[in-house]
């Protein structure tokens, strides 16, 4: 776009990335061995880990969801990732340092939500396609 790197590293505080997901139901909530398979086939080690979906019922109008909350993926830019950006470095080598240094991804961050039973797995992962 022809912006030099020094504006735009002096430009930003941070970026976000968000989307939303559905919340299953909390009225017909179950297990989901079918969605812990395929976190399995991803290569994720998650036994004592439990997943759930909704089965449907009135309360969510036969769905399995009702309502819907934030993913977030936050980059704080930092002094560090200012000195990148000038001097700059690819956006993988910033991502891989801000990851290094805390930075949680949209994926993971749906996960976590998988994990605290707030969504299900197709549903986090539907959110996060790359």
């Amino acid at each position: 776009m022809g912006v030099e790197p020094y504006l735009i590293a002096d430009s930003l505080n941070l970026i976000l990335s968000q989307r939303l997901v559905r919340k299953i139901c909390e009225f017909c909530k179950e297990e989901d061995n079918e969605g812990k398979e395929v976190l399995s086939e991803l290569g994720m080690d998650i036994k004592d880990k439990k997943v759930f979906k909704g089965r449907g019922c009135s309360s969510c109008d036969f769905k399995g969801y009702y309502g819907r909350t934030g993913i977030f993926e936050l980059l704080e830019v930092t002094r560090e990732i200012r000195e990148m950006i000038i001097e700059r470095k690819s956006e993988d080598e910033i991502r891989d340092f801000a990851r290094r240094n805390g930075m949680r991804t949209l994926r993971e961050a749906a996960l976590k939500k998988v994990f605290d039973g707030i969504t299900s797995v197709k549903e986090a992962l539907g959110a996060t396609i790359i």
